[in-house]
C-alpha cells in the first residue's frame, strides 16, 4: 500500500511540475519497498534509511 501511494504522490509531482512532491512520493515508494521485502514496520525502515543519509551526509562534508 506504501508503494501505491508513493507511485501517486511522485506521478502527481510530476504532472504538477511538484519536484518537492515527488521526491516525497519517490522515497514512499522506496520505504514502501523495503517495508514489504523486510517485514520490517514502517518506522523502523525510515529510521534506517535516515542513519544511512546522515552517515552518507558526514562523509562528504569537506574536511578542515
Amino acid at each position: 500500500m506504501d508503494r501505491i501511494k508513493g507511485r501517486i504522490r511522485s506521478t502527481r509531482g510530476s504532472v504538477t511540475d511538484d519536484d518537492v512532491q515527488k521526491s516525497e512520493g519517490d522515497n514512499e515508494r522506496l520505504i514502501g519497498a523495503i517495508k514489504e521485502r523486510t517485514g520490517e514496520g514502517i518506522d523502523t525502515v525510515r529510521e534506517k534509511l535516515e542513519g544511512i543519509f546522515k552517515e552518507d551526509e558526514a562523509e562528504s562534508r569537506p574536511r578542515r
